[in-house]
């Protein structure tokens, strides 16, 4: 006997009952396995839910090993980024840093006039 399984319509597998003997499932049967149908679809979904977050896990562990290798590597951070970068290495812990220049192109007034 072959059940389908369904999740809000969505077929998510199939379940097979086999037996060894010939016609042996009577409609009693059909009635009991049609009560653990969504069930069994809940545990199909679930895990195939779990298997995706174990395979993004081990994704996001791979890029951020792959990230922190080359944290500290910029392109031209040794040339002529090098006046930027130690910028930011001073800066850095600051979060909301804006000059008055930069403040007055974003439109944010704090209150005061800005003298150019």
């Amino acid at each position: 006997m072959a059940l389908i399984l369904r999740i809000e319509g969505n077929n998510v597998g199939t379940i097979t009952f086999v037996t060894q003997k010939k016609d042996c499932f009577i409609e009693e049967h059909a009635r009991l396995f049609q009560l653990l149908l969504e069930p069994f679809a809940l545990v199909v979904v679930n895990n195939k839910k779990d298997l995706q977050i174990v395979r993004l896990r081990e994704t996001l562990k791979d890029e951020n090993h792959f990230l922190n290798q080359y944290r500290d590597k910029v392109i031209g951070s040794d040339d002529g980024l090098k006046a930027v970068k130690v910028m930011l290495n001073h800066t850095g812990h600051i979060q909301n840093v804006l000059t008055n220049g930069a403040a007055k192109l974003l439109g944010i007034n704090y209150g005061r006039k800005y003298q150019y």
